[in-house]
Order: C-alpha cells, then sequence, then structure tokens
C-alpha cells in the first residue's frame, strides 16, 4: 500500500497503475543505509512504515548521545528558545539539533511535537549564520529532513525560504558528501504531496543540484538512491520538471545509477519509479529513453531483482512503452532473454492482478516476432497468458 499521491487508481495509458512517491526519515542520530525505504501511507490520515533498516554512526561533534547533554530532559520548546539565544554558536545550535533530532525520532507525533516549537525559522536562518560550519549545516539540513514529514512544515518552509536555503547550502559545499546526501533528502520529502514545492524546487535550482550530486559521487550508493528518490517525487504530476530531468540529461543519470548498483535492490526500487515519473508520461523523455536506455539495464534488474514486486511492475511498465517505440528494442529484448523474465514474474507474482495484466500485455507487443512466439510457446507462456486471461475476466466482473 502506498500514499494516495501514488494510489493504485493512478494509472497511465489505463493499463500502469504503478506507487510514485515515498518519504524518507531519520532514526535517532544515525545514517540510514538505505537498506531500507520508509512508505507514508496516509489513506487514513496515519503514517505507518515498513522498516527492515541498517545504519551506521556518525560523529556529531557534540553530545552523541543524550547523556550528560545539557538539553537531554528539556522540551522542545525550552530547546528551541535556548537555541534562539544561541544562534552565533555553532556548537550550541548543533546540540540543540541533535537533541531535537533525538525528541522527533520514531514517530510522527514527535516530529509534530518539534515541529509546533517553531524552530523552523531559526533553523533557516542558522543556515546563513553557519555557512562556514559544514557540521553544523549538516546537522541542521538533518532536522529539516525530519521535520518535513509533517504536511504543513513544508508549506512553512516554502514560505520561510528554506527550500532556497537549503539548496544554496549545496550548491556553496559541493565536495561534502553527507550535506550533499541529507540536501537530497530534504528534496524528496519537502516536495512529497506538494506541488507548489515541487514547482519551486524545480525552479530555484533543485534538480540541478541533484544531478550535480549524482555526477560528483557516482559510487555512493546512499546518496544515488536518496536522489533517485527525489527525482521520484520531484516528477510526479509535475510535467515542468519531467522537462527539466529531460533536459538536463536527468534520465542518463538515473540509467547510470541503476548500471553501476545494480545489485543493491533499493536503489534499482527508487531508480526505475523514478524512471516511469520522469519519461512514462512525457513523450519527448520517453524518446530520450529510448535513446539512451540499453535493454540490459532493465533486464538486469528484472532479473537480479525477481522477488520485488516494485521492481517487477515497473521494469515491465518501462519495456512495455520502449518496445512500442522501436521495433529494434522489441527484438532485443527478445534476444536477451525478456521473455522467460516476464513469463517468471507472470509465476512469482501470480496473485497479483496488476503484474500479471502488465506481463501479459507485455508479451503481446513482444509476440509480433516469430521468434518471440516461439519462445513463449516453449516456455509456456500460454499457460501464462491463460491465466492472466482468467485474472482479467474475474477483474472486469468485480
Amino acid at each position: 500500500t502506498y500514499d494516495p499521491e501514488v494510489s493504485r487508481g493512478v494509472s497511465f495509458n489505463d493499463i500502469f497503475s504503478v506507487p510514485v512517491s515515498t518519504v524518507y526519515r531519520r532514526e535517532n542520530r544515525r545514517i540510514m543505509s538505505f537498506s531500507k525505504v520508509e512508505i507514508a501511507v496516509s489513506d487514513s490520515g496515519q503514517w505507518s512504515t515498513f522498516e527492515t533498516v541498517s545504519s551506521s554512526d556518525v560523529d556529531l561533534g557534540v553530545c552523541k548521545s543524550s547523556e550528560g547533554c545539557r538539553l537531554a530532559s528539556c522540551s522542545p520548546e525550552e530547546i528551541m528558545n535556548w537555541m534562539g539565544h544561541h544562534k552565533s554558536s555553532p556548537e550550541d545550535i548543533m546540540e540543540g539539533c541533535t537533541q531535537l533530532i533525538r525528541l522527533s525520532s520514531g514517530k510522527p507525533e514527535g516530529h509534530g511535537l518539534v515541529a509546533e516549537a517553531g524552530v523552523l525559522a531559526t533553523l533557516v536562518e542558522c543556515l546563513a549564520l553557519h555557512s562556514m560550519h559544514v557540521a553544523v549545516l549538516e546537522k541542521i539540513i538533518e532536522l529539516m529532513c525530519a521535520l518535513t514529514l509533517v504536511p504543513a512544515v513544508r508549506g512553512i518552509l516554502r514560505s520561510l525560504d528554506g527550500i532556497e536555503s537549503v539548496i544554496l547550502t549545496m550548491r556553496r559545499n559541493p565536495t561534502h558528501r553527507a550535506i550533499q546526501v541529507e540536501g537530497c533528502t530534504f528534496m524528496a520529502n519537502v516536495v512529497f504531496q506538494s506541488s507548489n514545492n515541487k514547482v519551486l524546487t524545480g525552479r530555484v535550482g533543485g534538480i540541478t543540484a541533484l544531478l550535480r550530486a549524482m555526477r560528483d559521487f557516482p559510487w555512493d550508493v546512499v546518496l544515488q538512491t536518496r536522489a533517485c528518490l527525489a527525482l521520484r517525487n520531484i516528477c510526479w504530476t509535475s510535467e515542468e520538471n519531467q522537462i527539466l530531468v529531460g533536459e538536463m540529461r536527468g534520465i542518463g543519470f538515473i540509467l547510470a545509477a541503476l548500471a553501476r548498483h545494480a545489485a543493491d535492490h533499493t536503489l534499482v526500487e527508487q531508480g526505475m519509479v523514478a524512471l516511469c515519473n520522469v519519461s512514462l508520461y512525457c513523450p519527448e523523455n520517453r524518446r530520450k529513453l529510448l535513446s539512451t536506455c540499453r535493454e540490459k539495464t532493465i533486464l538486469t534488474a528484472l532479473r537480479l531483482h525477481q522477488n520485488n514486486k516494485v521492481i517487477a511492475e515497473h521494469a515491465i511498465a518501462l519495456v512495455t512503452h520502449l518496445v512500442g517505440l522501436d521495433s529494434g528494442f522489441r527484438r532485443q529484448v527478445c534476444l536477451e532473454g525478456g521473455i522467460e523474465l516476464i513469463l517468471a514474474a507472470m509465476k512469482n507474482f501470480s496473485g497479483d492482478t496488476e503484474v500479471v495484466l502488465k506481463a501479459a500485455l507485455l508479451l503481446r507487443h513482444l509476440s509480433t516476432f516469430e521468434e518471440s512466439r516461439g519462445a513463449i510457446f516453449r516456455l509456456n507462456g500460454i499457460e501464462a497468458l491463460s491465466d492472466a486471461l482468467i485474472i482479467a475476466l474475474k477483474h472486469d466482473a468485480c
């Protein structure tokens, strides 16, 4: 289950309904290695998570644990007031941010409690005051990432020029890996379910900052994953941003990340959905994807992650659109074992109507080649297509 912004009712070409947007959260004072993505689910107005996280400690410079800290027993309001009187001290701002992250982590009500303390204006101001202290900047943006889980915070940050401030911080610190990672995470969160923030982020250089980070840290799987997540969110329902990503060669950056980190299921998942959101709703980007995408990139993802429904669904969606544009691509998919992978997906997700029907549609496109038809017969594809027909009839009946 995904957020309504990505609900199964959202479709392209009346065929493909895809999950399209997620929010990422930080836990305590640790950097997630992104073996997990947290999905925000708010059909009922509540937040839900699916967690399988591994993480690693980072050196905060001060106050690594709450024991012995001056602010360990303070309320969010008290910490905020204390930070307001110590804006010029990088150490004090660092300690205040660390404690607010501790108070906000692990539960949505914690995020709301901290956000209500009015700390946002102080955080935005401190990004400018401490522009030379990278550790402080990192900690400020980390806290802002946590607070953007509160929907109202996203609008407040927009009114305070917080989005521009974070992007400027990324631009001023291009070689600082942690700031780039936090900046990517911030953009993924702040545009979530906010069309105004999506447009603003694209217009003030957010997409440029994301792609520059991907270019400068190509082997950093955490950064690449969060950048793909940000592109996924920023392009959903925003034609303007889809065009910008295409013009800035963002499709190539996503494909490069998928090729370099093919074994990382979280990156591949985010990258596949990002490709769908960037390309499938924009005709010009579909053509760009066709000109830059090798069928092996998508098929490798499908082969390495056969038990991942999100990857299977989006890989099939991408291939279906591309084979419809170019017969040469269609032929290469067949030669590279695509039919076998598609049938495997139908078997692995036989109980999932969306995957089965999309896979059946793709097989129909591929069957225009004689060798494809032979492969479908040889691999018992007729039986799989018969099952798909039964599923389709039941689906229509419902």
